[in-house]
């Protein structure tokens, strides 16, 4: 990355600390650094503030769709998107909303078993909830009201004692409502689900086929 956006960057990092920048536009073509996503204010009425779910240099290493299992016997769809972060990276909230669940690790896991400690949020105006999975710890509350940037935990391997030899990474769904008053969480696995990359992807942030992030829109407020 040239010399440039580490300049910009720096600049950047001070306008926030001086309370200057709001609702800011920026733009970033594969960073080479590891930055939290900023903090995010609404931009207008037609377009809301969004975030990187892991920090901008950890790859989406595993898309939505159909994959070897983790036996190597058979074939299974995958409801989610897995990014590639150690234990202890600090996991965000993609888009403002609710925490609507906190899921815990232990055997008593009913309709969350294999995710771990894990954040259900809920977006309102989507009317689409997102799942964060597999957290080493939880930092919100069920009821508390997020901004998209919010730290929610941090990256983990927990699974309910489901997945033995598991590594650390970021389990991340995105699902609809099914039928007027229904929610998928807690629910059947895949109830509700969309492609977690296309539905980044139509917040701006994109990730390209090698998972390496290519775009992201986010904005700024101090």
């Amino acid at each position: 990355m040239t010399n440039t956006f580490i300049s910009s960057h720096k600049r950047l990092a001070q306008w926030l600390s001086w309370g200057l920048v709001v609702g800011t536009m920026i733009a970033f073509a594969r960073p080479a650094q590891a930055f939290g996503p900023p903090e995010s204010a609404a931009l207008g009425p037609e377009r809301e503030a969004s975030s990187v779910p892991v920090p901008f240099d950890r790859k989406l290493s595993s898309p939505y769709g159909w994959r070897m299992g983790r036996t190597g016997k058979a074939r299974l769809f995958h409801f989610a998107v897995d990014f590639a972060a150690g234990a202890g990276t600090p996991v965000f909230a993609v888009r403002g909303g609710i925490v609507a669940h906190v899921a815990k690790e232990g055997r008593r896991c009913k309709g969350f078993c294999g995710y771990g400690n894990a954040v259900v949020v809920y977006h309102e105006k989507e009317d689409v909830w997102t799942l964060y999975a597999h957290l080493s710890k939880v930092g919100v509350e069920v009821g508390q009201k997020i901004r998209a940037g919010a730290e929610l935990g941090a990256v983990g391997a927990t699974c309910n004692r489901r997945f033995k030899g598991m590594g650390a990474h970021l389990h991340f769904e995105v699902r609809e409502r099914l039928e007027p008053g229904d929610e998928p969480f807690p629910g059947k696995p895949g109830a509700g689900a969309v492609d977690p990359q296309l539905w980044l992807a139509s917040l701006g942030v994109v990730y390209d086929k090698k998972g390496r992030l290519v775009r992201a829109e986010l904005s700024i407020s101090p």
